[in-house]
């Protein structure tokens, strides 16, 4: 028999008691009781929530809090004014069935919740936000399954958070200069332009004047227009060097603000259109991206403007996955 409630709709089923409550509203204690079947706990507060797509009034895509587990779903709140991480997010859940793609149900201190396997305390720790970073998890033995070994909470986080956080001093620095950065990589752009506009000098350059014929010296004046064309051609190289770092720095920090993947493909595709890049820059983008299809489009986007394409092996690193890095290598001999 169906009750029609206000925020929810309670099914009983063999026995059991599901409920379909929606995004934004709560508490919930696992998925199974939420419409999407995503049941989210921020600085205490548990509600249900769905993964990004169009979230519902009064909630925001948020990809920084689960970066780790290479989820984006909708938080409270607005985007102009993000959750403040006081304590680590969870994912409450029962089952492994319960959690997303290769996300398992592990268990600490009696808890359960979805996060991602591993082997090393590396996989566990997600990028730096703003210049700050939060370092809430590590591999550890999963309680309630001791033959794997999952990203779990640090314990001494529950009762001092700012212990588990701590300031990038690079990323910091970069903030306090990101005005100024930003102006001076938009200048670079503009700037830069295509390689062909240095060969511009050389097509308008007027025709030497008629010589009479003299042994040597038409050799000589040869072999000098052969000099300029050596010294232009060596300018075109010049001109296809990577980013400068500090010009880098800017553009990845620009990068790291964005919220959504299309505005990160945005500004991905307007820095490589005026500059080149190291397969060291390469690698240190991509490694910003959260999901798999994001970072193949972004070493797409960037693979043609490669310097040092002798080095391109080293990008393949950044990738966790042999499929991945299949696609990859692909990409990079295309």
């Amino acid at each position: 028999m169906f009750r029609l409630q206000l925020f929810a709709t309670v099914l009983l089923i063999g026995g059991n008691v599901l409920a379909a409550t929606p995004a934004g509203k709560g508490p919930c204690t696992d998925g199974s009781q939420c419409a999407s079947g995503t049941c989210i706990e921020v600085n205490s507060d548990s509600y249900c929530s769905q993964t990004c797509g169009s979230c519902p009034a009064g909630m925001y895509c948020d990809a920084k809090l689960f970066a780790t587990l290479g989820m984006k779903v909708c938080v409270k709140g607005r985007s102009t004014a993000p959750a403040q991480v006081q304590s680590p997010p969870r994912l409450p859940c029962r089952t492994d069935a319960q959690c997303q793609g290769a996300l398992v149900c592990a268990q600490f201190m009696g808890r359960r919740d979805c996060t991602m396997p591993c082997a090393t305390d590396d996989q566990c720790k997600p990028p730096a936000m703003m210049g700050i970073k939060m370092d809430f998890l590590r591999c550890l033995p999963d309680e309630g399954n001791t033959t794997r070994r999952a990203c779990l909470p640090r314990k001494e986080c529950f009762s001092n958070p700012m212990a588990c956080m701590g300031v990038n001093p690079n990323q910091m620095a970069g903030m306090a200069n990101q005005m100024m950065g930003m102006a001076n990589a938009m200048q670079g752009m503009a700037g830069m332009g295509d390689d062909e506009e240095d060969d511009a000098p050389a097509a308008q350059a007027p025709a030497a004047a008629p010589q009479r014929p003299s042994y040597g010296h038409s050799n000589r004046r040869s072999h000098s227009r052969h000099k300029q064309t050596v010294i232009k051609k060596k300018k075109v190289v010049k001109a296809s060097k990577a980013m400068s770092n500090p010009r880098f720095k800017a553009f990845l920090d620009d990068l790291e603000d964005q919220s959504f993947e299309s505005e990160r493909s945005s500004v991905i595709s307007l820095a490589a259109k005026r500059n080149h890049f190291s397969c060291s820059q390469v690698r240190q983008v991509i490694k910003t991206l959260d999901f798999s299809s994001e970072r193949l489009n972004a070493l797409r986007t960037m693979a043609p403007k490669i310097v040092d394409l002798e080095d391109s092996h080293t990008i393949l690193s950044a990738f966790t996955f042999d499929s991945e890095k299949s696609k990859a290598r692909s990409i990079l001999s295309e």
